[in-house]
């Protein structure tokens, strides 16, 4: 006689899972059977959010999980969570993050983003943040992100807009940049042609005058005169 979990359908069970956080799901069902745990370890569409993460919840998750298995990442560097991005290369294989289709980075030493865009090679990838931290360096060298402005990147947040190679074309459909100058924006718009979203800030006020005309096809224009 079957166990009634099998009544169950996987697609149903993918289904609830799509509303649980990644620790709750495995807290909740791994090793209840092998029924469950062959659901576990077939379900690609994993959401894994280290920021504020228990030590022991993140080593859960990393034992736990494939590389191929995560949907989306977020990794920080934040006094509450620190060394994650150097646990997270001991416990994974970047190469093998396939499946990833949005990651944020919060608190990053650039040593540690380079080493990690050197080691990551997805095509699929489609929303980037990189959120810099209180004592990390804000600005990113020019054109360091070119690897990560792959053709499918829809979603783009960082700091400074020189780390853009805006000598190429890109189908960027959201960008926020939170320090842009008049000549950098000019730069962005001309090299993003489907561009609907972008909010970007400028430290320098007047300089915003000489901007030139909107392009038509953005729907969302936000400009803000931000302050060092």
């Amino acid at each position: 006689m079957q166990n009634d979990d099998r009544l169950l359908p996987v697609e149903l069970i993918h289904q609830i899972f799509d509303y649980l956080s990644t620790i709750d799901i495995l807290q909740s069902f791994s090793n209840l059977n092998y029924y469950f745990d062959n659901i576990l370890s077939n379900y690609n569409r994993y959401h894994v959010n280290f920021q504020s993460c228990l030590k022991r919840s993140f080593h859960r998750i990393c034992s736990r999980l494939q590389s191929n298995q995560i949907l989306s990442l977020i990794l920080s560097n934040k006094d509450d969570t620190p060394n994650q991005f150097q646990l997270i290369f001991s416990q994974w294989n970047i190469e093998e993050l396939s499946h990833l289709r949005a990651i944020t980075f919060i608190a990053i030493e650039n040593d540690l983003l380079f080493k990690f865009i050197d080691t990551f090679n997805n095509e699929n990838l489609q929303s980037l943040t990189i959120i810099p931290g209180y004592y990390s360096q804000k600005k990113l060298p020019k054109d360091s992100l070119k690897k990560f402005l792959v053709q499918r990147l829809e979603r783009l947040d960082v700091y400074n807009a020189s780390c853009i190679d805006t000598s190429s074309r890109y189908n960027l459909k959201s960008l926020t940049v939170h320090d842009c100058e008049i000549i950098e924006l000019q730069e962005i718009l001309s090299s993003m042609p489907i561009l609907q979203s972008l909010q970007v800030t400028n430290h320098t006020g007047g300089q915003w005058l000489t901007m030139n005309k909107v392009p038509i096809q953005l729907k969302r224009l936000a400009l803000n005169l931000g302050m060092k």
